[in-house]
């Protein structure tokens, strides 16, 4: 659903407007994510952190943090993310070139998109990782 559809979603359960906009920006629109975050929002900041954790470790399995194989190449396609939602296809290659770009897209962080022919992030998760550790993907 829409961000203006799931915020309404979550005032009708009695959500504030703060914890909605924090809840619809870790999990999206996706109805059962969010109807779990509402029932359960007492258990939306240990919630958040186990999703942060699993969006960490699959960077770490990616080899993108810092001081490990992908980071530079990694770095930038998150920076460009970050700043454009998406990328194309030719735009992503062009960065990391066409071994490095399969190896990223086969971890799992980033996804292809076949129709638009675009990349983004593989989850909303992982972007409000990639946005709020952003100092980890600074360039030089």
């Amino acid at each position: 659903m829409s961000k203006e559809e799931a915020l309404q979603y979550l005032k009708l359960r009695k959500i504030d407007e703060e914890q909605a906009a924090q809840i619809y920006e870790l999990v999206g629109g996706r109805t059962i994510h969010l109807r779990s975050m509402a029932d359960n929002i007492n258990a939306f900041t240990a919630t958040r952190q186990t999703m942060f954790s699993y969006a960490a470790e699959q960077l770490k399995s990616a080899e993108i943090f810092p001081g490990h194989r992908y980071h530079k190449d990694g770095a930038v396609i998150i920076r460009e993310l970050l700043k454009k939602e998406s990328i194309s296809n030719n735009d992503y290659y062009n960065l990391v070139g066409v071994d490095t770009g399969h190896k990223l897209l086969e971890a799992n962080v980033f996804a292809f998109h076949f129709n638009p022919r675009e990349i983004t992030f593989k989850s909303a998760v992982m972007k409000r990782y990639c946005e709020g550790n952003s100092a980890l993907w600074k360039g030089k």
